[in-house]
């Protein structure tokens, strides 16, 4: 999610990772600020160090579909108002790669 964060125009980038219908929900500011913690990889071994437990919503419950749904109105919330920069690339060209 790192490498996105920089040409995502809003706040703050989310992210989901599913295991069936066990969902863990991720997230990463501008500031580099990682929702869960970043779980460090063993370049010797493939070591699978993630705990079991980041999967904690189970989307088939209410509060697996509650999380979700918070998480998609954050989203829509933040796409309806988009940071000025953003607002002045997309209509200079900066984004769409037009000239004005």
């Amino acid at each position: 999610m790192g490498d996105l964060i920089d040409t995502c125009p809003l706040p703050v980038l989310h992210g989901a990772s599913a295991f069936g219908t066990k969902l863990c929900f991720y997230s990463i500011t501008k500031a580099g600020l990682i929702l869960p913690e970043h779980i460090p990889c063993s370049l010797p071994y493939v070591i699978d160090t993630a705990p079991v437990d980041l999967w904690n919503y189970d989307i088939l419950t209410d509060k697996g579909e509650a999380e979700l749904r918070r998480i998609a109105e954050v989203i829509t919330t933040e796409c309806a108002q988009p940071p000025l920069d953003f607002f002045y690339a997309v209509h200079s060209g900066g984004v769409l790669g037009r000239e004005s």
